[in-house]
């Protein structure tokens, strides 16, 4: 008997069956979005901050996100680290995320480190960088925005972004790319900003101008300076809007000292 008990001790008791209609433990928890997936949440939900869908304040849930862009949980969780990462929203613990507001500093902050690479990039730049394909994001950027395009916007903002990162990407220099990728990218709600005042463009077409003619002469000083002025026109308008216009500062902008 005392070995019959023995033996029954070492035999595993069989398993029991899992109803049928309860998932694994753990299943519940959202996979990993596939890439494309991943990447059409972020182009999705940072259009819509850049573009002022989200407003700088708004406090949105992954639920929320989930229904309003038809695109799954998972998704939407990896696209919001990376926005985190870009400053576009700013997570909070149990209450969801809020839109990143735009701020006096951070336009000051941004123009300071632009204003420190980018003459410089402009100058080593020239009689490297490709002019035509400078024209070509000159004439994309200015381009007018058609309503029945959603995206149109989108592409005269990357056009004005990818004409700088053009310039940067002709120097050579790896980390000077990335940086002006980088400051480019965290811009570019006031450049959506900019583009909406009443003289933006044709300020923004004769500052393009000025740098391409430079490196059309050949000139590297001459594009160090246009690169300057470009930078501080942009500054001052930015600052302009922020400060100027109440609808924008008490409705959708959170001035910061």
């Amino acid at each position: 008997m005392a070995t019959a008990k023995k033996r029954s001790r070492g035999v595993a008791a069989p398993a029991k069956p899992r109803p049928k209609n309860k998932p694994p433990i753990g299943s519940r928890r959202p996979t990993e979005a596939p890439a494309s997936l991943r990447q059409q949440a972020y182009d999705k939900i940072r259009f819509a901050i850049v573009t002022f869908g989200l407003k700088p304040g708004d406090v949105v849930s992954e639920t929320q996100l989930v229904k309003r862009f038809g695109v799954g949980i998972a998704a939407v969780r990896a696209a919001l680290i990376r926005l985190a990462q870009e400053g576009l929203v700013i997570p909070r613990r149990r209450h969801g995320h809020v839109i990143a507001p735009i701020t006096v500093q951070d336009i000051r902050e941004i123009s300071f480190l632009r204003s420190c690479i980018e003459p410089a990039a402009a100058e080593l730049a020239t009689g490297r960088v490709d002019i035509a394909l400078l024209k070509k994001l000159d004439r994309q950027s200015s381009s007018r925005v058609d309503p029945e395009d959603p995206r149109s916007e989108a592409r005269s903002l990357e056009g004005n972004r990818d004409f700088h990162v053009a310039i940067a990407e002709a120097t050579g220099n790896a980390r000077l790319l990335a940086l002006t990728q980088q400051l480019h990218d965290l811009s570019f709600r006031c450049q959506y900003l900019l583009r909406h005042t009443e003289t933006l463009g044709k300020r923004w077409e004769s500052s393009h101008a000025e740098i391409i003619a430079a490196f059309e002469a050949g000139d590297p000083a001459r594009a160090r300076s246009a690169m300057v002025k470009h930078i501080a026109e942009g500054r001052e308008a930015a600052m302009r809007v922020l400060l100027d216009r109440p609808e924008i500062q008490g409705a959708t902008v959170i001035i910061g000292s």
